[in-house]
């Protein structure tokens, strides 16, 4: 099943092939960023990447976010489903490139997401997390109405010592009911 979602400026689809050099020009700028050390680490050849294209462009749990005008490449956004019993709750995530920081974009495309979460998937919940010194991250998830529900302690990634470079990880939440409030409200 292909996923396509438009919004004014946006398009976010399923990836192909052709999103392959804009995502390896991506990730490794991210790699290299200082947020990167609070994130699972991604490869940066363009061989590896390149079959980390195929299997997102063989799902819908992550898609390429593009600029609507000029088809540019700017980033992903994924929702993948959690293993709940009781519920149908889906884990929103987002990367995108620095070049497009702060223009409102990574908002644009959550909140597209989101619709789809709650009204295609019938999404109960959405779940999400985020380094607690990532300040735009938590920002973005408590602007799109997303609530703190804890607090973890979290390594992914070993640091030239050899040892786990521990850092605060905070929990968040979107009910469907807190997203049809938010959702009917201005922003």
């Amino acid at each position: 099943m292909a996923t396509m979602l438009n919004t004014t400026r946006l398009t976010i689809r399923n990836f192909q092939a052709k999103d392959l050099d804009a995502l390896h020009a991506m990730i490794v700028q991210y790699q290299t960023s200082a947020m990167a050390a609070y994130d699972q680490p991604w490869p940066t050849s363009r061989e590896a990447l390149q079959g980390v294209v195929a299997w997102f462009a063989g799902g819908d749990a992550y898609l390429a976010v593009h600029l609507k005008d000029t088809d540019q490449f700017i980033g992903f956004v994924a929702l993948s489903p959690e293993p709940d019993e009781n519920q149908r709750s889906f884990n929103i995530g987002y990367v995108f490139d620095a070049g497009f920081h702060c223009k409102g974009y990574a908002t644009e495309a959550c909140r597209a997401l989101l619709h789809h979460a709650f009204d295609t998937l019938q999404a109960d919940s959405v779940v999400s997390g985020t380094a607690a010194v990532n300040a735009p991250s938590r920002r973005l998830l408590e602007k799109l109405g997303f609530k703190k529900t804890g607090e973890v302690t979290v390594s992914f990634r070993t640091g030239e010592d050899g040892n786990p470079i521990e850092f605060t990880g905070y929990d968040y939440i979107l009910s469907k009911a807190d997203w049809s409030n938010a959702s009917c409200s201005p922003d």
